[in-house]
């Protein structure tokens, strides 16, 4: 996905990666996107301690980035309600440690 910054990472490996990317300011926009993230599961455990969920991932990036960003996040993971599409500006879909096969119970 692009936006007038740049490039928006499409998942947490993604954005992990971008982080240094981010780093580089630039002049906000005149009209700065407000974003909707969807969280789609959970960091695994054993990485949650250094980076954080995957929200606060995608959060820490968009604020780098200087453009002045603002975030929504809606957990349907944790059962919220897919948002109206009417008024949302841009969605990032976060990732997710669970397989398809894994027993959760279904979005």
């Amino acid at each position: 996905m692009q936006h007038a910054g740049g490039w928006i990472a499409p998942n947490a490996v993604a954005a992990s990666l971008a982080f240094p990317l981010c780093r580089k300011q630039t002049p906000p926009v005149a009209n700065p996107m407000k974003l909707t993230i969807i969280q789609t599961g959970d960091v695994p455990a054993s990485l949650r301690g250094q980076f954080g969920p995957y929200a606060k991932m995608f959060e820490r990036m968009f604020d780098q980035s200087g453009q002045g960003f603002s975030q929504d996040v809606v957990a349907v993971s944790d059962g919220a309600p897919f948002p109206d599409l009417g008024p949302v500006e841009g969605i990032v879909i976060t990732g997710s440690a669970a397989g398809v096969y894994d027993d959760f119970a279904r979005l």
